[in-house]
């Protein structure tokens, strides 16, 4: 039943939980939390409910006015477990709640229960959310909950109650927008995209009504999306644009500022850390950052002035050597035509991911590449800080992807016949007398892939 593969897939990600954060459970310990300090929490908590109505910081001065707490995930978390639970916990519950996201958009794609208990894992372990959520920003982890969410609303764009659920991705992208601020926006890009290319993919009718109506489904997650996250938005054009130095939109102010809204860009080398976890280390926590050897984070023209940060990460982008391994197959058989084991619609599915992964990953070269500058030219993109963060629309996208893969993986499997009682060697040598063409390429491919890593 539907039910227990949920309380399956809950096990296993509280489960792992429990082991990494074990140390949360002593009295005197909260793990990471860098940019949460137990201290900046329990300053608030006296007036968690006040604060709706407006926020003050109390400083060892005077203080300053804050914006009122805006009804999220984190502030509702805030409110029932308290100051120091809420710093032990935060983290983990947060990817429970990425990882729970993510089973049902697997389950509402009507993949197979093994592949969404493996998706939710593999969601919840890429070192994308969960670094964040360890560094203290887990409102990032939630954020991309909310996103998957809104997706998982959007997978049956046709038939009764489809209207209804694109209200629902609207509300679940405007508790992006309170929980991630510029991230929210930035994923709700993505969530139009989604819903632009489903209701063509999957409608009947021309393609101009497809279109159409793809068009009026945007619109209503918009509309929906604004009336949920107001309170932020308003709060965000009031304190981080209007009147703000630096970020008026003519094209002197946007140049003067390009190196400091791209100094957090993915160097394309690094590229190499979504499947080769520490390549470049991690943390900084010694002498010059040794730890961490790239180069994220580094202002511009350090090798001459030696000003700023030579280098300053504190994320990681390893997705997982089994997940990119099987989402470049699903990709690769995607591209088979006719001789492909997924259907017309489901190739378009792959290539849509496909896209959009590689647009993430151009994006978050930033100032490495040409291809963040097209971007920063539109209106208010001047405004967003860092490129790396498309690496968390990558990383959702890759999930997808594997997750796709992993499903025609088990479906070949499962309807192909029974194994035959043989040794591995005998079984070897069978298989490679009959299989060609794309699997032989395959096969051959991924040995040398393997020799060379």
């Amino acid at each position: 039943s539907r039910s227990r593969h949920f309380w399956l897939t809950l096990t296993c990600l509280a489960g792992v939980m429990l082991i990494l954060f074990s140390q949360s459970f002593r009295k005197n310990s909260t793990l990471f939390s860098n940019d949460a300090p137990l201290g900046a929490i329990s300053s608030q908590a006296d007036y968690a409910w006040s604060n709706y109505l407006g926020a003050w910081q109390h400083l060892n001065w005077i203080g300053s006015r804050l914006v009122s707490s805006p009804p999220n995930i984190t502030n509702t978390l805030y409110l029932l477990l308290g100051a120091v639970p809420f710093s032990k916990f935060y983290a983990p519950i947060a990817l429970i709640l990425l990882g729970l996201s993510a089973w049902l958009l697997l389950k509402q794609l009507s993949l197979s229960p093994t592949v969404c208990v493996f998706g939710a894992l593999a969601i919840a372990l890429n070192t994308d959310p969960f670094s964040y959520a360890c560094w203290g920003l887990a409102s990032l982890t939630l954020t991309m909950a909310d996103y998957v969410l809104a997706l998982a609303a959007l997978t049956r764009m046709q038939g009764p109650g489809s209207w209804l659920r694109t209200a629902l991705a609207g509300i679940a992208v405007g508790l992006g927008i309170m929980e991630g601020y510029d991230n929210g926006a930035i994923f709700s890009l993505y969530v139009a995209a989604f819903a632009l290319f489903q209701s063509w993919n999957q409608n009947a009718g021309s393609a101009g009504s497809r279109i159409a109506r793809g068009f009026g489904h945007v619109a209503v997650v918009a509309a929906f999306a604004v009336l949920t996250s107001a309170h932020t938005l308003s709060a965000l054009i009031e304190t981080q644009i209007k009147g703000v130095v630096g970020m008026q939109q003519d094209q002197k102010t946007r140049q003067d500022r390009w190196n400091e809204a791209t100094q957090w860009s993915l160097p394309k080398i690094e590229t190499l850390r979504v499947v080769i976890p520490g390549l470049y280390g991690y943390r900084m926590d010694t002498a010059d950052g040794g730890n961490y050897r790239g180069s994220v984070g580094q202002t511009p023209g350090w090798e001459e002035h030696h000003q700023g940060y030579p280098r300053h990460s504190g994320a990681g982008v390893y997705a997982g050597v089994l997940v990119i391994l099987i989402a470049g197959w699903s990709l690769a058989q995607s591209c088979r035509g006719a001789k492909s084991s997924y259907t017309a619609p489901e190739r378009r599915f792959l290539w849509f991911w496909g896209a959009m992964a590689l647009i993430s990953l151009l994006l978050a070269f930033g100032r490495h590449a040409p291809f963040y500058q097209l971007l920063y030219a539109l209106p208010y993109f001047s405004t967003i800080r860092n490129p790396i963060k498309f690496i968390h629309p990558f990383s959702v996208a890759v999930l997808v992807l594997f997750a796709q893969g992993l499903h025609d993986l088990l479906r070949r499997t499962l309807t192909g016949p029974a194994p035959r009682s043989t040794s591995l060697s005998a079984h070897l040598k069978s298989w490679w007398t009959t299989v060609k063409d794309f699997d032989r390429k395959w096969a051959i491919g991924s040995a040398s892939v393997l020799a060379f890593s």
